[in-house]
């Protein structure tokens, strides 16, 4: 929360982190702070991908007992539907969050602070 209120970011209307591992695996094909704009949108983030296994191993046991202790079903929505199989088994694809483009109004109001 309080660092989208850092007086050094008040001049911006919108923010893109990268982490030190980002990658922009092809052109982009349009300005994403236009695309936030057009589309109302608050956030976007680039893709799923597939993590090496040595990376994210005991990754699934992990969300699987999260699931169970507060009581959430793991392939509750459309997006985890697709990521774990029917079977509970799990390909080590993961949602990459390695670049965010934000559109900092929204993240500086009362919904977010």
């Amino acid at each position: 929360g309080p660092c989208f209120l850092e007086p050094a970011l008040a001049g911006f209307d919108y923010a893109m982190t990268l982490d030190t591992d980002s990658y922009i695996p092809a052109p982009l094909g349009e300005d994403p702070f236009q695309l936030l704009d057009r589309e109302g949108w608050v956030a976007a983030f680039p893709h799923l991908g597939r993590e090496s296994a040595s990376v994210v191993v005991n990754f699934m046991h992990h969300f699987l007992l999260y699931c169970r202790l507060k009581g959430l079903h793991a392939r509750r929505t459309e997006m985890l539907a697709s990521l774990v199989e029917k079977n509970f088994k799990w390909y080590q694809q993961c949602l990459m969050l390695d670049i965010e483009v934000l559109r900092l109004d929204w993240f500086r109001g009362e919904a977010y602070q």
